[in-house]
């Protein structure tokens, strides 16, 4: 009997941000995460990156349903939730994030789970700004933040030249 292939659960798109590495399963996208570089076999087409790729970009850009499946301890998990609920253009800072779950001390513990989040854009990470302005960090880079904000039309302060 022929061994069944089984499909690709990962592959790789290149984007404006770079090499997109999305994750996902028989029900949802579980990854979704950026890189300057990319493996060698990241070229190779693979139709199934691509669609997860379109639903992703048109998720952010404009809200559409997208099925994902978050990955974490119930705390990050409670925090990605609540920054789903952080619209298109808007952004949020890590207490004010920390006070919508009810726990106004806990900013620095919020801005952890924020910086573990693997599904970028989905779980909009990039709108959690630090209360004394800023960009703050970015788990892919704060060029790719300024940008991102930037597409949604947030005012955001040049980065410094290098």
């Amino acid at each position: 009997m022929a061994e069944k292939k089984k499909s690709p659960t990962e592959g790789w798109v290149q984007d404006y941000w770079g090499w997109c590495r999305l994750r996902w399963n028989e029900r949802a996208l579980t990854g979704a995460e950026w890189f300057k570089d990319a493996p060698l076999d990241a070229a190779k087409k693979n139709a199934k990156a691509l669609v997860w790729h379109e639903l992703l970009l048109k998720h952010w850009r404009t809200g559409s349903p997208l099925e994902i499946e978050l990955a974490g301890t119930p705390f990050q998990i409670e925090v990605w939730n609540l920054l789903r609920e952080v619209k298109f253009g808007q952004t949020i800072t890590y207490g004010e994030l920390a006070a919508r779950l009810g726990k106004p001390e806990a900013a620095r513990a919020v801005g952890g789970a924020v910086g573990e989040n693997k599904i970028g854009l989905a779980v909009p990470c990039h709108r959690v700004l630090p209360a004394g302005g800023g960009l703050g960090g970015f788990r892919w880079g704060l060029p790719m933040k300024e940008s991102v904000l930037r597409g949604e039309g947030v005012k955001v302060a040049p980065l410094p030249k290098k």
